[in-house]
């Protein structure tokens, strides 16, 4: 089981969200926790170290394909929680 991180925007907001990331890796000990990033903010992930964070890098507009291998992403890995940090209509349509 794991959780899963959607910040798929901008660099400047990726620094501001770095709290919000921080406190859901360590709110999630004992798990593995999956953040996607858009190409835009890849350049800092550095920023979130943790040995059990796994960073991805989807398109700041994802693409049919990349949208279809993200439900996909959540189907087939036993996903637990997932935190939307990005306001895209996109993404609150994932719960459905």
């Amino acid at each position: 089981m794991h959780s899963v991180v959607l910040k798929n925007d901008a660099a400047g907001d990726l620094i501001h969200s770095l709290s919000a990331i921080n406190n859901i890796t360590s709110s999630n000990e004992n798990e593995k926790v999956t953040i996607f990033l858009s190409k835009l903010s890849q350049r800092f992930s550095f920023l979130v170290k943790n040995p059990k964070v796994v960073i991805k890098v989807i398109n700041y507009h994802p693409n049919i394909i990349e949208k279809i291998k993200l439900i996909l992403f959540l189907k087939n890995n036993k996903v637990k929680k997932v935190y939307i940090l990005s306001p895209k209509s996109f993404y609150f349509f994932l719960p459905l």
